[in-house]
């Protein structure tokens, strides 16, 4: 009998520390806590402007919403904002951002109108006031993705915005985590059924329930707002500050208010601001 609960104890145990999140101080958690961030700027696709656009981002800040935005690397190694890893969807260019140096991406217009911006740019045009969420896309490599992430790094501390990185990809959150510890950063997770592409069963099994938590120690969690997980609920017992995207109706809205340390919206306008 003693045997089997210490067996369970020591199952439990092993779970806790795996799904433990980094402390986050005060000051860090109060400028990013309470916010309703506009998911890929503030943009509408078909009447404009686009996602991911500098029209959309600045759309964000004279709204003042919060930012949630994409990084990927062109071929010349430019952080630019974008989401997929290909042109095809939004300008009918069937090339990924990758294989395509900056000079032959700023020729390619988001849904014939608006140009990808590069980090620095929307950086410099919104409220250096406004929490910006930047997402690490992890496309290609593990090389190419360490170095998104490096780049991406020396273009945010050329700057004084309020800035924290999350990404889907457990092993570029810990790349921050090693490399600069001081960058709040966060772990973006789902249901095991969302996964797609490469991810194995397993993989996808254990960041739904956010067992790849040791690899970053994450400061927050960025959980699809349809899915639940015990691990969530645990993470924020333990003091981690919880984000739902994305949210795309005003009712679901108001009744994760309250439940969660940060929103991530599309397609209307909160009442809520900063």
């Amino acid at each position: 009998m003693w045997v089997v609960i210490g067996g369970i104890s020591l199952v439990f145990a092993i779970y806790l520390f795996l799904i433990f999140p980094a402390k986050l101080k005060k000051e860090d958690y109060e400028n990013f806590n309470g916010f309703s961030y506009a998911h890929r700027g503030y943009h509408d696709n078909k009447r404009g402007p686009s996602e991911n656009t500098l029209e959309a981002f600045v759309l964000a800040s004279q709204g003042k919403y919060g930012i949630e935005l994409d990084v990927q690397l062109t071929k010349d190694k430019q952080v630019v904002i974008y989401h997929d890893s290909s042109l095809s969807r939004t300008s009918g260019v069937d090339k990924k951002i990758l294989d395509v140096n900056y000079s032959e991406l700023v020729e390619v217009k988001v849904f014939d109108r608006e140009i990808i911006p590069l980090l620095d740019e929307v950086l410099d045009c919104v409220d250096i006031n406004i929490p910006i969420i930047v997402e690490i896309k992890s496309e290609g490599s593990r090389e190419w993705i360490n170095e998104i992430c490096r780049l991406t790094y020396e273009v945010l501390q050329k700057h004084n915005n309020r800035y924290c990185i999350e990404s889907v990809d457990p092993l570029a959150v810990r790349w921050f985590k090693k490399n600069a510890p001081n960058i709040i950063r966060g772990q973006l997770s789902m249901s095991k059924n969302k996964y797609y592409g490469s991810t194995k069963k397993l993989t996808a099994f254990m960041l739904q329930n956010l067992l790849l938590n040791f690899l970053s120690r994450p400061h927050f969690i960025a959980y699809d707002h349809e899915d639940k997980s015990l691990s969530l609920t645990l993470t924020k017992l333990f003091g981690c500050m919880i984000v739902r995207w994305t949210i795309k109706d005003e009712i679901r809205h108001s009744e994760l208010q309250t439940k969660s340390n940060g929103l991530i919206f599309e397609g209307y306008s909160p009442l809520y601001r900063w």
